[in-house]
């Protein structure tokens, strides 16, 4: 009953867009031997009608200060659409007009995932861009085996009106032509029709956003990503929320910018040579914020106000770490997924497609007794009185909600293979593998393991090796000298035996969590959807 996106989530790299265009500048003219002049405006273009055959068009450029400089070109592109300057020119001076066909079209956009033994579809041939007398699709690859599929297709007397089903079927035959690949779509996607020149419909933006999980969103592309508000089950209030969160979002930026503006006009008035520590101080405290990380969304109907503060717990103390904080983005760590070994994001698991999801955090699955706590768990999520259950008949709990597993225990561990997969004749975990009887709270696919040790991200390794502890277990040894052997849990601040629930918003921030899974942490999950779902 769980749905599992694997993303991934590349590296990125804030510079100034400044820069950006210099490095821009700088490669077009090595490699092209080619000039960028910013600061020219295009005044003219005219045909040159004495040496049509080696640079045809000669064209006039004035500069912000008043000079004038004709230039010959072999063709000249307007690049800003129908206020092209290019476009005007040759309308006014030449009589050319410039007027696409009508035509009549439907079309639609769909994020999709992938279930298939090739790991490299993205890159397959069959994923390029396709026309046909029937229209054209193509596929924008986002991250790992997801992407979205967009399709055009032509109205024609002679085939009829196509439905958007007869869209996903072509774009799903023509695209998996080939290849042994389950394609797994939902209900992210929209018509858009084109009658004439007039655009009568227009669909939402599905596509991630970079920004998504800053919550620098427009109320148009939330009201895509909520999948939840798009299926009717959430209250009219969550649009207002959202816009809340982006407005004291966008007001703390504005005030970073007027302070660090103040402190470069104070800088220019004085000769303190420590003006440009400042400078680097201020910039460096508020980089998280600015990156997103330290961003920390007040109490609202999707950030739980009565979750109560969280103590510390002695791993946390040694390794230097706050835990998850609810109302801010979700920590990042590696995981191995368990039913092939994959190293993915944890991140990849709370996509920004829509849906909440729910990580439950149950430690070694091997101890014994574990297996019966994740029965009892299960008997509490699926009980007919829960939410679980109502949403099930509403809509569709899988559209809402995704269920995620992380355990500590190896990925090559026979055991914990026995009981995942049913091995050996020893008694499964059905609380993670389905039978006729009893539905199965985890996909095998959703369930991974925090067994990649890492370096610590808060200790300073440069001395972190002189530190000593009087732990006695490996656990606390190492973390003392900066490495964690389960940095999911570690940096989570979760306890390895009791576990942990985390409830994770479309946009990365967490919503609510509790410590231990057992009834009464699911009741808290229950009481946060109850707070925005209309169930």
């Amino acid at each position: 009953m769980s749905i599992f996106d694997p993303r991934s989530t590349a590296n990125k790299l804030a510079i100034r867009q400044g820069l950006v265009e210099k490095v821009l500048t700088d490669a077009t003219a090595e490699t092209y031997g080619a000039t960028v002049m910013r600061l020219w405006a295009l005044m003219d273009v005219q045909l040159d009608k004495i040496n049509p055959r080696s640079e045809p068009v000669v064209v006039t450029l004035k500069s912000q200060y008043g000079e004038t400089r004709e230039v010959q070109a072999r063709y000249v592109v307007g690049c800003d659409g129908g206020r092209s300057k290019v476009r005007r020119a040759l309308v006014v001076k030449y009589g050319l007009s410039f007027q696409g066909d009508a035509h009549d079209s439907v079309w639609s956009a769909m994020d999709v995932g992938f279930k298939t033994g090739f790991p490299h579809i993205k890159e397959d041939e069959s994923w390029r861009p396709r026309s046909s007398s029937r229209g054209r699709h193509d596929y924008s690859s986002r991250r790992n085996q997801r992407g979205t599929l967009h399709a055009a297709l032509l109205r024609a007397d002679r085939w009829g009106t196509p439905s958007l089903e007869d869209v996903i079927a072509k774009v799903k035959k023509d695209t998996c032509h080939g290849l042994h690949t389950s394609l797994a779509h939902g209900d992210k996607y929209s018509p858009s029709e084109t009658v004439g020149n007039t655009k009568v419909a227009e669909y939402p933006v599905v596509d991630s956003s970079p920004k998504g999980a800053l919550g620098m969103h427009g109320r148009t592309q939330l009201g895509g990503q909520d999948r939840p508000r798009g299926n009717r089950c959430c209250a009219a209030t969550d649009p207002l929320d959202y816009d809340l969160e982006r407005r004291g979002v966008a007001t703390r930026l504005l005030e970073i910018d007027a302070e660090l503006i103040q402190l470069h006009a104070d800088t220019g008035k004085s000769s303190d040579p420590n003006d440009i520590q400042r400078l680097v101080d201020f910039v460096r405290k508020h980089l998280a914020f600015q990156a997103g990380t330290d961003i920390t969304y007040p109490a609202n109907s999707m950030v739980d106000g009565t979750c109560v503060p969280h103590v510390r717990s002695a791993m946390a103390e040694l390794i230097n770490t706050k835990g998850l904080i609810v109302g801010r983005r979700l920590l990042p760590a590696t995981v191995r997924r368990f039913i092939d070994g994959l190293v993915y994001k944890v991140l990849e698991a709370a996509p920004c497609d829509g849906r909440f999801t729910i990580f439950v955090c149950c430690g070694d699955i091997t101890v014994p007794g574990k297996v019966d706590q994740l029965k009892a768990f299960r008997d509490v999520v699926y009980r007919s009185d829960g939410i679980w259950a109502r949403l099930e008949n509403l809509r569709g709990a899988a559209s809402v909600l995704r269920m995620v597993a992380i355990t500590t225990t190896s990925h090559l561990s026979v055991e914990a293979a026995t009981i995942v997969h049913k091995c050996l004749g020893l008694p499964a975990l059905s609380a993670l593998v389905p039978t006729p009887e009893e539905p199965a709270l985890f996909d095998t696919s959703s369930l991974y393991s925090d067994d990649i040790p890492c370096l610590s991200p808060y200790v300073d390794h440069t001395t972190a090796a002189e530190n000593t502890t009087a732990a006695t277990d490996i656990l606390s040894a190492q973390a003392a000298v900066g490495i964690l052997l389960h940095p999911l849990h570690q940096k989570w601040d979760i306890d390895l035996e009791s576990g942990g629930v985390v409830v994770v918003r479309p946009d990365g921030h967490v919503g609510t969590m509790s410590h231990g899974f057992n009834g009464d942490s699911w009741k808290v999950v229950e009481k946060y959807f109850e707070e925005f779902l209309v169930l």
